[in-house]
């Protein structure tokens, strides 16, 4: 546990750094206002999950603050919004909607055919600009817009366009108190202390009750750092005398936050402002090679590969032009390898001809990938199609290594394949073949019970990995799984299926008390 703390405060502490280089001067105006923030981000403890949803229940108006280039800042809307024990509102208002996108929107949401809703869609996402404006992901929002409209929430828009940040508010405020119903406002991190917008909204309509929900606080996240579990998001509620609670959940290592600024940052400096921002999948996955080989340095087991040469791979990602022509000129039975793996877990791993295959350009998809491609190289294993369990050892694995890079990561489990296994729909025979596997170690390396997996095997391999993998982490955090435990069984040679089969006998021995309770909001 004291490494990996260690290793999360040397990532934020080296990513801060970068981004501090980065920033010019700030306007007086602006410090004034962030200093406003940053005074309203104190006396944090730890609440419960139950009264955080009691009084997101019982606020009219509800903030939440949004670090705009963080895709889990938004998504975090997207958990609530599902969860059963949260009220929903009538209204969801969003910063970087104007008014007159409001229409357009509702234009999109409301096209049937496929070839009209996707033309309504590039029209949207032209008209937004999210990606220059603020650094967000418009597929993100989209999937917010969705939710809204199937659950007949109103979509409102509260952007200005005024360099004042005291103006925006004040803008804001004059929208939203036009709202006769229930409302959640999602607008930018700063403008929802309390002192500012809250405050504003308060002064006109003073017997309003609100709540505001903010995200990862620098300060609040490093303090807690040594509680954070793979099993929640960690709510912490503000202890100070005031009219409006104030809750900071910590769901997402600050390194990823910053590196999603920092991303933004440079590209759109690449870019001059024009196209849109892309992180470069070689540099972020270099990047995770490196952090993980540091980690798991041992002078007991050497790495088999020098720098240089673990480091000279090809990556070929979704908006990669090259990435189809790589995989038409492989032989018929390595792009069935490849395929397969990228319908289940959506990365692919050829190491022995270097290339790394990925369907999503995100940072959780290049440390998975990372994870894959150094623990076979450490482990000396390409496993094949019909290797039923070196290929579980290799996701399990490569989940556990990615979650040392970002512990919010989380695989679905049991309980969750057990309702989706009752529900009739296309995920019900795929989440019976998954259950299946919870026997494997009875049945061991008979080939009889694993035809009961078919046609869901490569499902089957990346959902008993990935909850291995997500359950030894848990482990690791408590202190029952020890680092240098991890780095033999990360570089530990596997020779044949028995070997692959002891090794995660051995994980499920471990994982077995430290299953994650799934939250329904977490």
């Amino acid at each position: 546990m004291k490494e990996w703390v260690q290793l999360q405060r040397d990532l934020y502490k080296d990513i801060k750094t970068e981004v501090d280089l980065l920033l010019k001067k700030q306007p007086a105006a602006l410090l004034k206002y962030e200093k406003e923030f940053l005074t309203d981000q104190k006396d944090f403890a730890a609440t419960s999950a139950r009264e955080f949803v009691s009084e997101i229940n019982k606020a009219e108006v509800t903030f939440f603050g949004d670090f705009h280039t963080l895709r889990q800042s938004q998504r975090l809307l997207l958990r609530l919004l599902r969860d059963r024990k949260i009220k929903r509102p009538k209204i969801l208002a969003f910063e970087v909607l104007s008014s007159s996108h409001e229409k357009l929107v509702y234009q999109w949401l409301e096209k049937t055919s496929l070839k009209s809703k996707l033309q309504a869609a590039q029209s949207l996402k032209y008209a937004l600009n999210l990606e220059k404006k603020f650094g967000s992901s418009f597929e993100t929002f989209q999937e917010i817009f969705i939710e809204c409209f199937k659950n007949k929430i109103q979509i409102k828009g509260l952007f200005n366009p005024s360099s004042s940040l005291i103006e925006r508010d004040k803008a804001a405020v004059r929208r939203i108190q036009t709202y006769k119903e229930r409302v959640w406002v999602l607008f930018g991190e700063y403008h929802c202390a309390r002192s500012h917008l809250p405050q504003q909204l308060l002064k006109v309509l003073p017997h309003l009750s609100m709540a505001v929900v903010q995200q990862n606080d620098d300060r609040t996240a490093l303090r807690y750092l040594d509680k954070l579990s793979a099993e929640k998001t960690l709510i912490l509620k503000s202890k100070s005398k005031n009219k409006i609670p104030l809750f900071c959940l910590l769901h997402t290592p600050l390194w990823v936050k910053w590196q999603s600024y920092m991303e933004r940052h440079l590209l759109a400096a690449e870019t001059s402002g024009n196209g849109e921002a892309e992180i470069d999948l070689r540099e972020q996955i270099i990047w995770s090679l490196q952090t993980l080989s540091q980690f798991l340095h041992d002078p007991r087991y050497p790495f088999r590969k020098s720098e240089s040469d673990l480091l000279d791979f090809e990556v070929f990602g979704p908006e990669d032009p090259q990435f189809v022509r790589s995989l038409s000129k492989l032989p018929a039975s390595e792009k069935q390898q490849v395929m397969k793996q990228l319908r289940s877990s959506n990365a692919a791993i050829l190491r022995q001809r270097r290339r790394i295959y990925l369907t999503e350009q995100t940072i959780n998809s290049c440390s998975q990938a990372a994870g894959l491609y150094l623990f076979q190289i450490q482990s000396n294993l390409q496993p094949q199609s019909e290797e039923f369990f070196k290929s579980v050892l290799v996701e399990a694995m490569a989940f556990l290594m990615s979650k040392l890079l970002n512990h919010s990561r989380q695989a679905a489990h049991w309980k969750d394949f057990e309702v989706l296994a009752k529900r009739k729909n296309s995920q019900q025979k795929e989440s019976r073949a998954i259950l299946h596997c919870r026997s494997f170690s009875v049945h061991g390396l008979s080939s009889e019970w694993r035809k009961k997996l078919k046609p869901y095997q490569s499902h089957c391999i990346v959902a008993l990995g990935r909850m291995l993998g997500d359950s030894v982490f848990e482990a690791f955090l408590s202190g029952e799984f020890s680092r240098s435990r991890l780095i033999r069984l990360a570089s530990s040679s596997v020779k044949s299926e028995r070997d692959a089969f002891e090794r995660i006998v051995e994980l499920q021995s471990i994982a077995r008390d430290f299953d994650p309770k799934r939250s329904r909001l977490w």
